[in-house]
């Protein structure tokens, strides 16, 4: 009886975490990740503000819900990205943009 209650309590668990949407903040770090070389590439090449801020927009427009927050940690990233132009992972930039 318990080993039933047991199952049954797991699917009910799991068939509730894939209806909820995940939390904003793992969608703006997927993303971030996601554009995390090509924002090193442009930093490191020390490339207009202009031209970030333009793909920054383009990565962004991606996500529906939130675009605001995607721009302030992709910004925030580029500008860890100057400071560090050696930093090579990902995880870290992203979570020093307090995306993650």
């Amino acid at each position: 009886m318990r080993l039933i209650v047991l199952f049954a309590l797991i699917g009910l668990s799991a068939a509730v975490s894939f209806n909820t949407p995940p939390p904003k903040w793992l969608i703006v770090c997927k993303i971030c990740k996601e554009a995390f070389n090509e924002l090193a590439s442009l930093a490191r090449i020390h490339a207009e503000q202009a031209v970030i801020d333009k793909r920054i927009e383009d990565i962004c427009s991606q996500t529906t819900i939130f675009q605001a927050v995607c721009k302030q940690c992709l910004n925030k990233a580029v500008l860890f990205l100057k400071e560090y132009p050696e930093e090579k992972d990902a995880t870290k930039v992203c979570r020093a943009s307090q995306a993650c």
